[in-house]
């Protein structure tokens, strides 16, 4: 098994063993996309944002001692060293893979400094589906010339896997003239990087800027790299927004994700109302979940604002 392979199977392997048995039995678990871990109940796992259990999982509940299990074999040996991180609701494990925490918290002046109790854990995990954005990259070029990208959809809806196969398609022009990508995975999903090499395939010009927030790594790729294409992942906060204007100013295309199920969501929402005002992307890509199927649909500038 590669370096690759063997990350991507990371998630089971911070499972205790009688819970690994129960996924390794299971004939759906090439489908899983999440694991939910709940204190007394059964394991729930997500499939194209449906939750579904087994009948022989119920006969084995998940217990506290399974919840703390995961964050010792996360944080190799001590839950400390992985509840700083959780201090932003999320930690990213070796290859791109990400776990959430529930619990009672313990604040400090109005902060978060640590959890008293755990009640639940969600494993997302990290999948490459290389012929995802094949497809759809014909509609997202002007004669040779990119289009600035926004993907979206509903949390759970594979912007992330889509964004991952984008930069690798640009990059190595699949479908399309090669061109330097700079990504700034500020969470290390995209690249799942380990020691300095990416476990996930974004293509072989792509430049990854590890860990640093988005804002910041977006301008110092920019300014350091050289890039024809800039991809980030959640768009969230107004900084974003601002080095993305100055970014698209120096005639860099842009691939980026956002929240939201429908373009009236994106609208309504103030830091992707600015990018639409300021008409930073041209092209929309809308990830729809119908019969349990993922939907893409591309929509220009003016049809988001119509719809």
């Amino acid at each position: 098994m590669d370096m690759r392979e063997e990350h991507r199977e990371n998630p089971y392997k911070l499972l205790p063993e009688s819970l690994r048995d129960l996924l390794q039995k299971s004939e759906e678990r090439d489908t899983i996309e999440e694991l939910r871990l709940r204190e007394g109940q059964p394991l729930w796992a997500v499939t194209a944002g449906r939750e579904w259990t087994l009948p022989q999982w119920a006969q084995r509940p998940v217990t506290a001692r399974d919840l703390h299990w995961v964050l010792e074999s996360a944080g190799q040996g001590s839950i400390h060293a992985v509840l700083e991180q959780f201090r932003q609701g999320f930690l990213a494990v070796e290859g791109g893979h990400r776990i959430g925490i529930c619990g009672s918290v313990a604040l400090r002046k109005g902060e978060l400094v640590n959890y008293r109790n755990i009640s639940s854990l969600a494993i997302r995990f990290c999948h490459e589906v290389p012929s995802v954005a094949r497809p759809l990259i014909p509609q997202l070029f002007q004669g040779d010339s990119f289009q600035s990208t926004l993907i979206f959809s509903p949390p759970g809806g594979g912007k992330t896997t889509l964004l991952r196969d984008l930069i690798r398609c640009v990059s190595d022009g699949i479908g399309c003239i090669s061109r330097r990508v700079g990504v700034a995975d500020e969470r290390g999903e995209l690249g799942g990087m380990v020691r300095g090499r990416p476990q996930l395939n974004l293509g072989q010009h792509t430049d990854i800027l590890d860990g640093c927030p988005k804002a910041e790594a977006l301008l110092m790729l920019l300014r350091g790299m050289n890039p024809q294409v800039l991809a980030a992942d959640e768009i969230t906060a107004p900084g974003d927004m601002q080095a993305m204007e100055e970014v698209a100013g120096c005639g860099v295309g842009l691939l980026a994700t956002a929240h939201g199920a429908s373009p009236e969501e994106i609208r309504l929402r103030p830091v992707y109302r600015a990018l639409l005002k300021r008409e930073i992307f041209r092209r929309f890509v809308w990830i729809a979940i119908e019969n349990g199927q993922r939907r893409y649909r591309i929509l220009t500038r003016e049809e988001m604002g119509t719809l």
